[in-house]
């Protein structure tokens, strides 16, 4: 793990990827000027798919999350059907090869009709003068085809089977107009992209391996916690909050004349350890070395833009051993004397040194006549077998 340097004034920020400028409305207007199709609400930008498996998970709402999209067409008094299906997420307008619209009922639903066209299922709606001829969508959900039915609709696209399939779509709106010269025309218009996966969940801290810390750092945190995805990091920070009530006025007083403020340091997790529902992280310094008591900040996770409900920190003065600290070191060096205790255990087959002479954790004392009676693959096996079971019922997490 490393560290990214930070004031102690300055405030983290997650880094997010630039997102185009996204219009309010789209139009297309039709080839005379007369007649516009407008998209006037624009769908949300995650709803996440339905599988035919499971039930509805209810029609597809608007950027708000309090509506539905809504399309309006203008310029036009004669009656037309409004098509909705699902399409590709970028270039030219096409059929998605994994999502497909479906009809969503409910009991104010807007009425709609499904069909299929070459494969593709459309739902159809009314424009209606009374309603001033604006459709609300809510009745359109996006359902996820499984992929024995994509081999049966796209045959010439059995080449790209391992191509990485797109979780994205977009929402299309058609109409067909009949002009007064008896000449059918074509409006279409696509929604912004839409994210048809899970979103992700905020990140949860369940137990960490540290409570406490010298405040020179660099002991490694082990924590396990749930979704922890790859642009994961922990903050350590000093809050108003997480200085104790009874002792604000000398904390801020020491704060003064040791020249600093409010504290915080971002720490980038180990890539190699870095696990949905693990991590490993170095504690990092603490900004004041010469503190005379402990001192308490907030561990935070964050992860895709959210954070983890804080956790308490100590950082403890210089030479002080904390009980943790003596847990994490036993721990370690047990380990050691474990190992030890194997390997003089084998070179006793072949040498005859003395069960005195090799140091053994009192759990593995009963196990010694074992030894002398099996094989040297077996010897190994069982006593690696005692040093896991010892070493799991070790004082290491908190």
């Amino acid at each position: 793990s490393r560290f990214i340097p930070t004031g102690p004034r300055a405030m983290t920020r997650v880094a997010h990827k630039r997102q185009p400028a996204v219009p309010q409305n789209t139009v297309v207007t039709s080839s005379n000027g007369r007649v516009q199709l407008e998209i006037i609400s624009q769908p949300e930008q995650q709803h996440r798919a339905r599988y035919q498996t499971e039930g509805s998970r209810g029609a597809v709402k608007d950027r708000s999350g309090n509506g539905f999209p809504i399309v309006r067409l203008t310029g036009y008094n004669k009656p037309a059907v409004l098509q909705v299906f699902i399409g590709t997420d970028i270039g030219r307008v096409a059929p998605h090869m994994f999502y497909q619209a479906c009809k969503v009922a409910g009991k104010n639903s807007t009425q709609c009709n499904e069909k299929k066209v070459d494969g593709t299922m459309v739902i159809e709606i009314e424009f209606k003068p009374e309603s001033d001829m604006t459709v609300t969508c809510d009745c359109v959900g996006i359902l996820k085809e499984r992929n024995v039915d994509v081999e049966h609709r796209f045959p010439d696209h059995l080449a790209q089977k391992n191509k990485k399939k797109s979780t994205r779509c977009r929402m299309v709106f058609r109409t067909q107009l009949t002009h007064d010269d008896g000449s059918m025309e074509m409006l279409q218009v696509c929604s912004n992209p839409i994210i048809c996966t899970q979103p992700p969940g905020v990140p949860e801290i369940c137990k960490k391996s540290l409570n406490s810390c010298p405040v020179d750092g660099g002991l490694e945190l082990f924590i396990i916690g749930k979704n922890f995805l790859k642009d994961t990091h922990v903050l350590f920070q000093e809050t108003y909050e997480s200085v104790p009530p009874s002792d604000v006025a000398t904390e801020l007083a020491v704060r003064q004349h040791l020249g600093g403020a409010l504290w915080e340091q971002t720490v980038l997790p180990d890539k190699e350890y870095l696990q949905q529902t693990h991590l490993v992280c170095v504690v990092p310094p603490y900004l004041h070395q010469n503190i005379l008591k402990p001192v308490t900040v907030q561990l935070v996770i964050i992860s895709s833009g959210k954070k983890s409900e804080p956790h308490s920190f100590v950082y403890t003065p210089k030479g002080s051993y904390t009980t943790l600290a003596a847990a994490t070191t036993l721990s370690t060096a047990a380990l050691h004397g474990s190992l030890t205790a194997a390997q003089a255990i084998h070179r006793k087959s072949n040498h005859h040194i003395p069960h005195s002479n090799v140091y053994m954790p009192p759990q593995l004392q009963s196990s010694k006549s074992e030894f002398h009676n099996r094989s040297t693959c077996s010897k190994r096996t069982q006593t690696h077998t005692h040093i896991v079971r010892w070493l799991v019922k070790q004082p290491f997490w908190l």
